[in-house]
């Protein structure tokens, strides 16, 4: 049964993938033989599976190629994924999947459709061995997209898959690299044994021209390269074991479910400080309620009124007769009325003081008590203030009224105003308190959920890690923590809410990144 040997060629546009999968090509099906490669009396023995410039003739008529213009070096010349099968031997075959280049003019857009395209690939074969980045060996540093693409890579393919990695820096010996290559070493811990340096110019060569020191170097370099294609080619076929393609299917649809869960954590946790800031507006609005109450609670207040207390006030009761003709007099007789009762007035005189008119010496024999008229000598003030009793027959003439007299009452009355704002505020109270309740049980209901969730996390968590120890939770969930975050700075007291936020950051943390929880008041993007 024949073995594969199965990798995916990936690089950036212009670093000479499809030069290299050209190189591996004519190894194993054309010459390695520099004379037969060189001499220009009869045709190359270069075989090559991908249009090349001037090489077009010897272009395999089995190829697959999916170039595009070969003149165009600013675009990827591969436009969908291919697989090249290099037979080693009648028992082994070394199959190279040939994929699109990044980072190309076309914008970041088609670089996510590449990958995309690689996965699909990838997905449909049952395994891989590993993986074989390009890289122009002579710039200085890989390109800004491709390093994120690199990385990208590093967080959603497994770890047993980009744990087997080779380099090929083409364009450069391993004397003239000029490429820091610090970043591979840092994704994918590549080590000197893994890394070839391939000049691989053959394709640059004016295949008119057999002579000068331009040739010689020509010819120098195939020879190396095919010294440098024996090396990688010796660790291709040993130092990798098949890898699974299951776990790509696994992780694009675990993934996914994971993320689901974070998100379902984080939502209920800014819930749960939902009800935590609603808990805390019910008790201040019990406490108000109370307040009111207390204000309230005296509901007799006291009032001052004026009453009116009618007096007995004695009548003469011809006065009142003369009062009562009076008050049907007209303007006619108007005088006559006021003579008339003067008349009258002077007679009742001088018959209660028939002494009246006496000389002097007789009023001074009679005693004060004899003498009751207003007009008489005898009538000092002292006596005059306190009037003796009439006698019995004035008694019975006289009738008596009613006078009204203003008099000041003080009264104490229920407040109706208190008693209603009492009321009321002892029902909201009630009802308030009923709600709290309420909301205690729904707090409690989703601490239990949080802390299921925290465990489903965790568990979940375990089983990515184990595909992709390297994927960033954290970043793929910024804008929720960030959110979350904002929710908890914005709670007066977060009653233990932090702590599920630490928890799920140190859940989430990748234990390679060296990232802190931000302070206080920080925006999350400040600190992870």
């Amino acid at each position: 049964m024949t073995q594969i040997k199965r990798f995916v060629v990936i690089g950036e546009t212009g670093a000479g993938k499809s030069a290299f999968i050209n190189a591996m090509y004519n190894y194993y099906f054309g010459t390695r033989n520099v004379d037969e490669v060189f001499n220009l009396k009869t045709k190359s023995g270069i075989k090559l599976a991908i249009p090349c410039k001037g090489w077009d003739d010897l272009v395999s008529e089995t190829s697959q190629s999916s170039e595009r213009d070969v003149n165009d070096q600013t675009k990827s010349q591969t436009t969908r994924t291919t697989s090249y099968s290099l037979k080693v031997n009648e028992n082994l075959v070394l199959e190279l999947i040939d994929t699109p280049g990044f980072n190309d003019t076309t914008g970041v857009s088609n670089d996510v459709t590449n990958l995309e395209q690689i996965e699909k690939a990838l997905r449909s074969v049952d395994y891989l061995n590993g993986i074989i980045i390009v890289a122009n060996g002579s710039v200085v540093r890989i390109g800004t997209s491709f390093q994120y693409f690199l990385s990208l890579l590093r967080e959603i393919w497994p770890n047993s898959l980009t744990d087997n990695v080779c380099v090929v820096l083409t364009n450069c010996d391993e004397i003239s690299c000029n490429l820091d290559f610090t970043i591979l070493q840092q994704l994918f811990k590549v080590n000197s044994e893994r890394i070839f340096h391939i000049q691989n110019n053959l394709f640059a060569w004016d295949r008119k021209s057999n002579s000068g020191k331009t040739f010689q170097r020509f010819r120098g370099n195939f020879e190396d390269t095919i010294d440098e294609i024996n090396d990688l080619v010796e660790v291709l076929l040993t130092k990798f074991e098949n890898v699974s393609t299951e776990a790509f299917s696994k992780i694009s649809i675990q993934q996914p479910l994971i993320e689901k869960h974070i998100q379902e954590l984080i939502t209920r946790m800014i819930s749960l400080i939902g009800t935590y800031k609603h808990q805390a507006n019910i008790e201040t609005s019990i406490n108000n309620a109370k307040k009111t109450m207390d204000d309230n609670k005296q509901w007799d207040i006291q009032h001052e009124i004026t009453a009116i207390k009618w007096m007995e006030v004695p009548r003469d009761p011809e006065l009142e007769e003369i009062s009562s003709a009076t008050e049907k007099l007209t303007a006619e007789n108007v005088l006559h009325s006021i003579a008339s009762f003067t008349g009258k007035l002077l007679n009742k005189i001088k018959k209660s003081h028939k002494q009246c008119s006496d000389s002097p010496t007789a009023l001074n024999n009679k005693s004060e008590a004899e003498c009751n008229c207003i007009t008489c000598p005898n009538n000092t003030p002292e006596s005059a203030s306190n009037p003796p009793k009439l006698a019995t027959k004035q008694n019975r003439d006289v009738q008596h009224i009613y006078k009204a007299n203003e008099v000041k009452v003080q009264l104490t009355l229920p407040d109706n105003v208190a008693i209603s704002h009492h009321k009321d505020a002892d029902e909201q109270v009630q009802t308030l308190s009923n709600e709290l309740e309420t909301v205690g049980k729904e707090q409690e209901d989703l601490r239990n959920e949080l802390d299921m969730l925290l465990e489903q996390l965790k568990s979940d968590v375990q089983q990515i890690r184990e595909i992709n120890a390297h994927v960033d939770l954290i970043d793929r969930n910024k804008d929720l923590l960030t959110k979350f975050q904002k929710e908890i700075n914005e709670t007066t007291d977060a009653l233990g809410i932090k702590l599920y936020f630490d928890t799920t950051i140190g859940i989430l943390k990748s234990p390679s990144s060296g990232a802190s929880l931000p302070a206080d008041g920080e925006q999350m993007e400040t600190d992870i």
